[in-house]
């Protein structure tokens, strides 16, 4: 039942979510956990000179965009199962003139088999509504060597989110985070806090 309201409520456009990476200065305010979560993927990406850049649940694939504009010769994969996000990403994407750097996959990240190899994946904004972390951790630990991840904290923030979104929407400590990393093969992990009762990014390698 959980995966299935979670997937309704994402299938739907949510034009408030993808105007959360608007560049504006009530947008910054109002989302600052969002921008600092997306710079760290950029500059994950940056370090290691990623040429494959995997984007697990890309939605509008903003950050994904982001991602392949800074690094030359880079390409992206975007993964959703959202038809109004693989379209939003598309028309965005053509927008910058980078269509042709990304291929966007209309996939279940639960039911694929495995993730297409890449030089970092990215999965921010995912584990929020995903019941079993581990399942998807594993696949992307045998995909790519370097994974920045998103955790939403509990926090009351995050408790009355789950009224807004009217799908459930899962909260995590870190301890339990760092356990389900390496049960998944990551070694190293580099927690850092997201601030405003939001929660916490994890850069973890194998």
């Amino acid at each position: 039942m959980s995966k299935s309201l979670s997937k309704d409520y994402w299938s739907k456009s949510n034009q408030w979510f993808i105007d959360a990476y608007n560049s504006t200065f009530i947008e910054s305010i109002k989302h600052a956990p969002v921008r600092l979560r997306e710079d760290l993927a950029v500059m994950s990406s940056k370090l290691i000179d990623a040429k494959t850049i995997l984007d697990l649940g890309c939605g509008p694939s903003r950050v994904l965009a982001k991602c392949i504009l800074s690094v030359d010769n880079s390409k992206g994969i975007g993964l959703d199962f959202s038809n109004s996000m693989i379209d939003e990403s598309k028309t965005y994407l053509q927008s910058l003139g980078i269509e042709n750097r990304v291929e966007l996959v209309k996939t279940d990240l639960l039911e694929l088999k495995e993730f297409p190899k890449s030089s970092i994946a990215i999965a921010l904004g995912l584990f929020d509504y995903i019941e079993d972390p581990l399942v998807i951790l594993k696949k992307a630990s045998l995909s790519s060597s370097l994974l920045v991840a998103s955790w939403p904290a509990n926090t009351p923030r995050n408790y009355l989110r789950k009224f807004r979104y009217s799908c459930p929407v899962y909260r995590y400590n870190l301890n339990n985070v760092q356990n389900i990393l390496k049960e998944a093969g990551y070694n190293f992990i580099q927690v850092i806090n997201l601030g405003a009762l939001s929660g916490f990014v994890t850069i973890s390698m194998i």
